[in-house]
């Protein structure tokens, strides 16, 4: 399937990704880039990352078949209410956000109900890294891409942006929008705060002094710590419904291992070592 003109509203990692894929792979006529920042834009545009670049929204969405909103979800009611007066009535609406409640709740305060071509959609692809010079055409071959149709969603938008996200290689499957955010919630937002906690920790404990002593244990667990800062406070908050009861069995948990160490109780250490140790075999990625 080849479509027109993607449109894509914010030019970082993901939508860079995206954009570049696309033309990568031939799936559609162009790529508009649509950003506030023109130095952004412009290495978009040095890297071929899009074909045109924009900082004029109505330019940017009036002639597009597909919008794509690659922006932070605290952004997006106010620009979807800008946006709305010249997004053509054909035009698929999707999104690459990883919390799929507050999107929907954004289009639904911008739009004043669901409209049949909003497709939500989430790619399982991201990177520490940010910004479009962090970008890839190769992001998300053979990677998992989500998609929460609701009630409203037309087949035909559902149809068209699944061909999007398998013309650039992905993996794609449906699911609800509460299976969604409980299931990212608990494999990427959660151990994301771990790992923030963990760095503040060892930052209270002697930090950079210890640094010459972490081996690879230190690196596999942290290396996710090094991720946007302003970016996960806002998923942190988007998803925090899902967030506040997986954060209060994790503290249960943890009071389970103290106890255990207190009193030295090494059959029950070992037994929830072992448990762990072979869920984390099935693992495949």
């Amino acid at each position: 399937m080849s479509l027109g003109q993607v449109t894509i509203i914010g030019v970082g990692l993901i939508g860079g990704s995206l954009g570049w894929s696309l033309k990568a792979h031939g799936c559609c006529a162009s790529v508009v880039g649509y950003g506030r920042g023109r130095d952004n834009l412009q290495k978009a545009l040095d890297m071929g990352v899009i074909d045109r670049a924009e900082t004029d929204l109505a330019k940017a969405v009036k002639t597009a078949d597909v919008v794509v909103l690659a922006v932070p979800l605290q952004a997006m009611e106010a620009l979807l209410v800008r946006m709305r007066p010249f997004l053509p009535e054909s035009c698929l609406l999707t999104d690459v956000g990883s919390v799929k409640a507050g999107v929907i709740e954004a289009v639904r305060k911008a739009f004043g109900s669901i409209p049949p071509t909003l497709v939500p959609a989430h790619p399982i692809a991201g990177l520490e890294k940010s910004g479009v010079t962090a970008a890839r055409s190769d992001l998300f071959e053979k990677q998992r891409v989500i998609l929460t149709p609701l009630p409203e969603t037309s087949a035909s938008a559902l149809n068209q942006i699944t061909a999007l996200w398998q013309g650039v290689g992905a993996k794609v499957e449906n699911m609800s929008v509460e299976a969604h955010d409980h299931t990212l919630a608990m494999t990427s937002h959660l151990p994301h705060l771990l790992a923030f906690l963990y760095m503040q920790l060892m930052d209270d404990q002697g930090g950079e002094a210890l640094l010459p002593y972490a081996g690879s244990g230190f690196r596999d667990f942290s290396r996710i710590a090094g991720g946007h800062a302003r970016m996960w406070r806002d998923i942190s908050l988007d998803n925090r419904d899902s967030l506040l009861p997986l954060l209060a069995a994790y503290k249960n948990q943890l009071d389970t291992l103290l106890e255990a160490l207190e009193n030295q109780q090494g059959d029950d250490l070992e037994s929830l070592f072992e448990q762990a140790r072979r869920l984390r075999n099935q693992y495949r990625g």
